[in-house]
């Protein structure tokens, strides 16, 4: 049996605009961030957090959620999940996978939760009606502009190294100058400095 839902504060505008997302994917941000605010909405939480999207490794959808920063999680309270390939995508399915991890980040653990919203399974969530999750086509490289790319980059940074080659040098020659002149300096002092000798006193009275 599922616990009862608590009565928690209304999600405000102000509060939500500290979730950060950090979108790794091709896929909309717009409309990931807006499966994750419809969900907090719906469970009437407002919570400062990040959520990292990233492509899944398994072309599938799933997700990891924990209260408060997690070492698990690099510092994050939450990660989702994305397959790669957009025909594989389910906005139901990935809906489902927020709505799971949102309960997580509410605190509730999975004996908490209905068969269906533990096994990601079910109908999609009312709240995710409407939402479209496009993927961006990724454009084609033309391996001549990367290449002339590439050298536009070597060139600049070729100048760049005999710009401070130069400038080197040109600080060089200043300190050698200055070295010489105190040098001249320190012999000419020690010249002056130094006592004289009278020779005829060395010898003694014949």
């Amino acid at each position: 049996m599922s616990r009862r839902r608590a009565a928690l504060p209304e999600v405000s505008h102000h509060h939500l605009r500290k979730l950060e997302i950090l979108n790794e994917t091709g896929y909309d941000g717009r409309a990931i961030r807006s499966l994750v605010v419809r969900c907090l909405r719906f469970y009437g939480m407002h919570v400062r957090g990040a959520v990292r999207v990233v492509y899944s490794s398994v072309s599938r959808h799933h997700g990891c959620a924990a209260l408060g920063s997690s070492p698990a999680l690099s510092g994050l309270n939450m990660a989702l999940s994305l397959p790669r390939d957009p025909a594989e995508l389910d906005v139901g399915q990935f809906a489902r996978v927020v709505r799971h991890e949102v309960l997580h980040w509410r605190g509730a653990q999975h004996a908490d939760m209905t068969p269906d919203i533990l096994y990601c399974q079910g109908p999609a969530p009312s709240w995710s009606a409407g939402v479209v999750l496009e993927h961006a086509e990724e454009e084609a490289v033309d391996p001549f502009a990367v290449r002339t790319q590439k050298l536009a980059h070597a060139r600049s940074m070729l100048k760049r190294a005999e710009t401070r080659v130069r400038r080197a040098e040109t600080i060089a020659k200043r300190w050698k100058r200055r070295v010489q002149a105190a040098e001249r300096a320190a012999a000419r002092a020690f010249e002056t400095a130094a006592p004289s000798v009278d020779v005829a006193a060395d010898k003694g009275e014949s």
